[in-house]
Order: C-alpha cells, then sequence, then structure tokens
C-alpha cells in the first residue's frame, strides 16, 4: 500500500531581523560628522582667518569707517609693537594734509588715506616686490629722522615701527602679485595751514 503523500508544507516566512538601533547608529554618526567639521573649521579660522584679517585690516578700516565700532584692531592686530588704539578717527581723504615727516610710496598704483587730528592710516598699492618697496621706505624714512623701534615678519610680510619723538607709525608690505600692499598707521598730528 502506498501511503498518500502529504501536502508540502508551507515554508514559515523568516523572523524580520532587528535592526541594532540603526537610525539611532545613524545619527550618532551624523553628529560626530557635524562636530568634527566645526571643531576643524574653527582652528582654522583661528590660525589661517586671524592672520587674514590682521593683515587686511589696515586697508579694509581705510575704505570702511564703520568697522571701528567692532574693535577689530584690538582683536587681530596685536602682532607686534601696539600702538594706541583708541579707535580710529574720521578724517580727511587728503594727501595734502601728510605730514612731511611721514613718507609714502611717490608712485603707487592706488591709494587713499584718513588724516584726522591725532592719527594718520595710509593706504598703497606700489608696483614691484616687497623688497623693493621696503628698501624705498626704509631710506624715506631713516632720511626724515625716524627710529626704527621694532621690525619683523607676520605671516611671512615685513613690519616696521618707527618713532619720532612721542609719534609712533607702523609699516606693514604685503606681496600681492607683482604689486606690494603698504599700509601705515600713525599716531602723529597733521599740517595746520
Amino acid at each position: 500500500m502506498t501511503t498518500p503523500s502529504q501536502p508540502p508544507q508551507p515554508i514559515p516566512p523568516a523572523p524580520a531581523k532587528q535592526s541594532g538601533g540603526g537610525c539611532l547608529k545613524g545619527c550618532l554618526i551624523v553628529t560626530l560628522v557635524v562636530v568634527v567639521l566645526l571643531i576643524g573649521g574653527t582652528i582654522l579660522a583661528l590660525t589661517a582667518g586671524r592672520a587674514y584679517v590682521a593683515r587686511h585690516l589696515p586697508e579694509w578700516e581705510a575704505r570702511y569707517p564703520a568697522l571701528a565700532l567692532l574693535s577689530l584692531r584690538d582683536q587681530f592686530a596685536t602682532q607686534g609693537s601696539p600702538i594706541a588704539t583708541d579707535g580710529r578717527q574720521a578724517g580727511a581723504n587728503d594727501k595734502a594734509l601728510l605730514p612731511a615727516d611721514v613718507a609714502v610710496h611717490p608712485s603707487p598704483h592706488t591709494e587713499t588715506y584718513n588724516i584726522s587730528p591725532d592719527q594718520v592710516t595710509a593706504f598703497q598699492r606700489v608696483a614691484g616686490p616687497a623688497s623693493e618697496v621696503l628698501a624705498d621706505l626704509r631710506a624715506a624714512w631713516e632720511a626724515n629722522d625716524w627710529s626704527l623701534q621694532d621690525e619683523r615678519e607676520v605671516a611671512d610680510a615685513p613690519v616696521l615701527i618707527w618713532q619720532k619723538g612721542d609719534r609712533t607709525c607702523r609699516l606693514e608690505m604685503l606681496p600681492a602679485g607683482r604689486d606690494t600692499e603698504v599700509f601705515i598707521r600713525c599716531s602723529v598730528t597733521p599740517k595746520s595751514d
């Protein structure tokens, strides 16, 4: 006798896999990536960004007077010998008011000035490498009887601090392609008519 064949038994479905906190793991990974990027960005901003702001601050102050309200000079331009930072004073963009003993390059491509009762701020863009512009300005300042108080490099840019009596001037020269940007900030008294 033959045994009747039994109907095939259905294969039970495989039990659903329980995720071991997949959403939680994904959220933690995304959070970790964001935290690492924030920390890395902060470190980069404090190292490279600080030098960039300090290097460009005199030009920005000359072009945008409202920056004086932010006190950026106190926060970023503390490298080198200090100059009184009582804030930027409104002044005239008139080279004729420049005191005779404050030397600037004689043939800049671009220049702007801010001359107030006790401060002079100047920006010039000059053709030529920083070493040549530095040599020309050094000779001019020495010829005007200023004494060099400090000389250093800040972010690969020469910075010179000159003094004459109770007046102090800071000169910075930054390479800009084939040109050199010159920033001058002095505590001086402008010429009177």
